[in-house]
């Protein structure tokens, strides 16, 4: 159902033709999720990377499992990479906790990470 799904999506005429606006796609290694009217429909939602906090900062860049690339001032992750715990839905926007890392389905997991919380100590 979920490979059916994303075909649909990938195949979609609304999201293909659209264009007045940069989608923002998810920076995760082997990750396909973008933001579109489909996955905001299904409450997917998309972060931007903490660039102002230079320790929350690598521990991303570790997650996304990229090498050689750095985040632009649009990149962001997918809420699939976080933990429930990780966000704030008190206000009329999905928030992250401060401190939130990725760790669900990202780089060198091969599923659901086994970490109980995707918010980081320090």
């Amino acid at each position: 159902m979920t490979r059916d799904l994303a075909h649909w999506i990938n195949n979609c005429s609304a999201c293909l033709n659209r264009t007045k606006r940069k989608w923002l796609r998810c920076s995760v290694s082997n990750c396909t999720n973008c933001c579109g009217p489909v996955e905001r429909g299904l409450g997917l939602t998309f972060h931007k990377f903490p660039l102002h906090n230079e320790a929350l900062l690598a521990q991303w860049m570790k997650a996304v499992g990229r090498s050689n690339w750095h985040p632009r001032l649009r990149s962001s992750v997918c809420s699939a990479h976080f933990t429930e715990e990780c966000f704030d839905r008190s206000g009329e926007k999905v928030t992250l906790q401060p401190g939130a890392v990725p760790t669900l389905l990202v780089h060198g997991d091969s599923a659901v990470s086994t970490r109980t919380s995707g918010i980081s100590d320090s």
